[in-house]
């Protein structure tokens, strides 16, 4: 990846300016949430560490933050836009990250595009709704750490690997959807059609492989610093454990879909059954019948015998009928057809 020259300079920040809120992780100090300002962003040492957190930030604000950073126009323009695939842009002195997390709903997942800004010492993030994984994940610092001692991209593997907890969560949920669905199919007093049920879990399994695969390039840019001109040396481990968890992701959320598929063959199988047992029983029916329907209609014939005179044929007739029947319904048991 080529490396693009940020061609802004840092301005001064009018005092009008709105108000950008971050915390900082501070190793020799408490950490705190802060104002940022272009004196903190100066003074800012290599045992601190800023993280700024955007939601759904104005235009002011996006211009307030380009300010004290300064930040790229085309990094600017970016952010605005929003809607981005996952990719990594290099510029001189920061990385300019787009990725895509899951949200878990009640009956869904939904993604969301979060994009991140990361310097030496600083971390911005900026997304258009509020991010579970965020909000865990600040919860998670709210304490006292010692995050002011890593350095910014490593704080990113952190938020990275955040994230792929949420897909993880995503497909266990999927699996246990998809262990109810074999339930149901298995259930022999269930009569439910459950195709419908079967290709909608597909599709939300497709469409979090979809949200996850393109962050290949993303993770693999990561893991080499050399490419993308930021980071410690000693941060590539991190970045290559977290590409292989990507990768443990993208099987997992395979794992799931050979499920939906192994689910989806239990319903053709189990339907397949209903339809056997129900041919069954109406051969079993007929066969049942038809020797009676053979006696009934030849004695209906129209032509005279003699033993119709006698009224005790009849239920000598009714009798065998019902022998023959009876006799089928043994045999049918002896040969395991019923």
């Amino acid at each position: 990846m080529t490396p693009e020259a940020a061609t802004a300079e840092k301005p001064e920040v009018a005092g009008t300016a709105p108000r950008v809120p971050g915390r900082l992780f501070d190793a020799d100090g408490d950490d705190r949430d802060v104002t940022v300002t272009l004196e903190l962003v100066e003074k800012i040492d290599e045992r601190q560490t800023l993280w700024v957190d955007l939601t759904d930030p104005d235009d002011a604000t996006v211009d307030a933050v380009a300010a004290l950073w300064g930040l790229s126009p085309v990094t600017v323009q970016k952010v605005r836009a929003g809607a981005e695939s996952p990719h990594v842009t290099a510029f001189d002195s920061y990385l300019h990250l787009f990725v895509t997390t899951v949200e878990v709903d009640d009956d869904a997942e939904r993604t969301a595009r979060l994009a991140i800004i990361v310097g030496p010492n600083v971390v911005i993030t900026v997304h258009a709704e509020s991010l579970a994984f965020l909000d865990a994940y600040q919860d998670h610092l709210r304490g006292d750490t010692a995050i002011g001692l890593i350095d910014g991209p490593a704080f990113v593997a952190v938020l990275l690997d955040w994230l792929l907890s949420g897909y993880f969560h995503a497909v266990e949920r999927l699996e246990e959807e998809a262990d109810q669905l074999d339930h149901r199919a298995l259930d022999p007093r269930s009569e439910q059609d459950l195709l419908a049920d079967l290709v909608r879990l597909r599709r939300r399994i497709s469409g979090l492989r979809r949200a996850l695969t393109p962050h290949r390039e993303v993770f693999a840019a990561l893991a080499r610093p050399q490419l993308t001109g930021l980071g410690d040396p000693d941060d590539e481990p991190q970045f290559r454990a977290l590409a292989d968890r990507l990768e443990r992701a993208i099987a997992a959320v395979e794992t799931a879909r050979e499920l939906v598929l192994g689910s989806f063959d239990v319903h053709m199988s189990r339907t397949a059954q209903r339809t056997n047992d129900v041919m069954k029983l109406l051969t079993l029916v007929t066969v049942i019948l038809l020797p009676s329907s053979v006696i009934a209609g030849i004695m209906g014939m129209n032509f005279r015998v003699e033993f119709f005179d006698q009224s005790t044929w009849f239920w000598v007739v009714i009798g065998a009928m019902v022998l023959i029947a009876g006799a089928t319904l043994v045999l049918a048991r002896l040969r395991r057809w019923i």
